[in-house]
């Protein structure tokens, strides 16, 4: 029987913070639409609804899920899944930006290419909340530990 998959998941607070932007979106477009009754405005309004609760529901279920043989990242836009094989390094956020400070997971493709994806549900944020600082510093610590890579988040530990 296989092993059940990890998952990572920024705390509660956090995927709802990230949810309300895609809420908004929909609560606004979709209010100013039924406000104007005006078939050719709801018809332009629909689509635009629709992405807003999409990416809403993508915030709140944003996570990393690591299985056997693959890593996967389901963040608000977009979702990767990397080969676990190809896992270099966990690397903490670059001190170079400003407000966010975003881990990335360099890895390799089957080609040897480097790529990089970022762990942005897990960022640290200049004035960011005690808890949440600790929660994502945990399950980063932890994520480096399932991985097989060390504190430094620079080598792997194991291949």
């Amino acid at each position: 029987m296989p092993a059940r998959p990890m998952v990572f998941r920024p705390m509660l607070e956090t995927r709802i913070a990230c949810s309300v932007p895609g809420l908004m979106l929909a609560g606004f477009v979709g209010d100013g639409a039924l406000r104007q009754a005006d078939a050719v405005l709801l018809a332009l309004a629909g689509p635009v609804v629709i992405l807003g609760v999409v990416l809403a529901v993508r915030a709140y279920r944003m996570a990393v899920i690591v299985d056997g043989r693959t890593v996967t990242v389901r963040g608000m836009c977009l979702s990767r899944t990397v080969p676990r094989s190809g896992v270099d390094a966990l690397h903490d956020g670059d001190t170079r930006l400003l407000f966010v400070f975003s881990p990335t997971i360099s890895w390799h493709d089957e080609a040897g290419t480097a790529k990089r994806t970022s762990l942005w549900m897990f960022g640290n944020p200049v004035q960011q909340i005690a808890d949440v600082a600790g929660h994502n510093q945990r399950t980063l610590r932890e994520l480096r530990r399932r991985l097989g890579i060390s504190a430094t988040g620079d080598r792997r530990l194991r291949r």
